[in-house]
């Protein structure tokens, strides 16, 4: 007679507790907005065309080619560039080595800009908010 009880109890605390689990107050909650993308903004001032990648966590993809003596602008996911800071890459089309910079860790909508120079080693890479 005595475990009759025990089983009404522990079948009781059971039940509250996968009632107490399954309750959520989630009435008001707002949609996911996803953070701004990251532009990249290309000022190709040499006289070679240039295909542009963007590297990150390992993983290389091409953003595009920017003709000489002009600019391109391209938009990049928050997601994409969230976990590890961005290399940029400036390879000449039609010859000579590849341009490579370092990480920039460029926040959410935030400008990075690629300055591609005549003399390919004076070439910068900078980060700033949107004008």
């Amino acid at each position: 007679m005595r475990q009759a009880p025990r089983m009404n109890i522990g079948a009781a605390t059971l039940l509250l507790a996968i009632v107490a689990g399954c309750a959520h107050n989630k009435k008001n909650e707002e949609p996911y907005v996803p953070p701004p993308p990251i532009t990249v903004l290309v000022r190709n001032e040499n006289y070679l065309d240039m295909d542009v990648r963007l590297s990150t966590n390992g993983y290389s993809r091409r953003l595009g080619t920017v003709v000489g003596n002009s600019s391109g602008k391209f938009s990049v996911a928050w997601s994409v560039v969230a976990t590890s800071p961005v290399e940029l890459i400036g390879d000449p089309i039609g010859g000579g080595r590849a341009l490579a910079f370092p990480g920039v860790s460029p926040s959410p909508g935030q400008v990075v800009e690629f300055r591609i120079m005549p003399l390919l080693n004076q070439s910068t890479v900078t980060v700033h908010d949107p004008y």
